[in-house]
């Protein structure tokens, strides 16, 4: 939960879909180091970071940059999303 622009509190989730390659890479101990990398090339199929939805919260203008930033479990590459979000 993030306060949001309105004195309130927003839940910030990650969602996982489980897919045939990520339940392959879940039985592997070997894979489990390339979690979050299989987990970003299954994003069309159902996966959202929790950055991702901090990104929506912010660009729907319920969290303001600095909220986002500070609970964005990679600031860096929140910091390169939002650019890149600005740069379309």
């Amino acid at each position: 939960m993030v306060p949001t622009l309105h004195q309130e509190r927003v839940a910030v989730m990650e969602v996982i879909t489980l897919t045939p390659r990520l339940r392959e890479a879940l039985k592997q101990p070997s894979q489990t180091d390339r979690l979050r990398e299989v987990l970003r090339e299954e994003s069309l199929e159902g996966y959202q970071s929790f950055d991702q939805n901090l990104l929506e919260l912010y660009q729907r203008g319920l969290i303001d940059y600095q909220t986002a930033r500070l609970h964005a479990q990679n600031p860096t590459q929140f910091e390169l999303a939002i650019l890149r979000q600005s740069e379309r």
